[in-house]
């Protein structure tokens, strides 16, 4: 759902970050959305990485995604779904999920 809808979308913002400030221990984190204030929020929360190292350490994608499809709601017959907002996880997938949110911060 969220994915179809951003995929419909003219423009989209896309944010490249590492959640934490160590190398060794650091994790690559790809934050999709269609707000700029969204986007600028993450831009300023993750550790931006430099120019070579979004050439090599993001080239192959992430190790987490953020789908942020806020604009819409989720969807109640989904089981655990019990109003407009759901933020799913998916920790296998390493994938996030943002509905009928517009909070950012």
């Amino acid at each position: 759902m969220a994915i179809n809808y951003l995929n419909s979308r003219k423009r989209l913002y896309v944010v490249d970050g590492y959640a934490g400030w160590d190398p060794e221990d650091r994790v690559k984190i790809r934050v999709i959305t269609t707000r700029a204030y969204h986007a600028l929020f993450m831009h300023n929360m993750l550790v931006r990485p430099t120019p070579k190292e979004l050439e090599g350490d993001f080239e192959g994608g992430a190790d987490y995604y953020i789908f942020n499809a806020g604009e819409i709601a989720a969807n109640k017959n989904i089981p655990g779904v019990v109003g407009r907002e759901a933020i799913s996880l998916n920790l296998q997938q390493r994938k996030m999920v943002i509905l009928g949110s517009q909070y950012a911060g």
